[in-house]
């Protein structure tokens, strides 16, 4: 972290710009592992300059006994408990899991972030 961010600020000649972890399914998993890892600061800087979003679908391959909508609906349950700011989105049956739809999701909540 302490050469990756610089790199990359330096690299886009944005020396403020920030940063963010996303993924999709496994990358998704790999991305907050990533934001645990190197949370940067305490709970009170995470709420003042974090906004997570989690976003589960309940298409073909989500809705089975093993899917992870209960558990993504708990994390965000967590998150509101300790006041951190996120959004919680359960898409609809219509969605699978394929990189269309990850695709779709990408480009929906990325821009939102500019």
């Amino acid at each position: 972290m302490n050469t990756l961010v610089p790199f990359i600020r330096q690299d886009c000649h944005m020396p403020r710009a920030r940063m963010t972890a996303t993924g999709c399914s496994v990358g998704a998993l790999y991305s907050s592992i990533f934001v645990r890892k190197h949370p940067g600061a305490a709970l009170e800087r995470v709420r003042r300059h974090a906004h997570l979003t989690l976003v589960v679908g309940r298409g073909a391959h989500d809705a089975h006994e093993e899917s992870c909508i209960p558990e993504t609906g708990e994390l965000g349950a967590v998150l509101k408990r300790k006041h951190i700011p996120h959004h919680l989105a359960f898409w609809g049956r219509e969605r699978s899991h394929a990189y269309p739809w990850w695709q779709k999701q990408a480009l929906h909540y990325l821009s939102q972030l500019v």
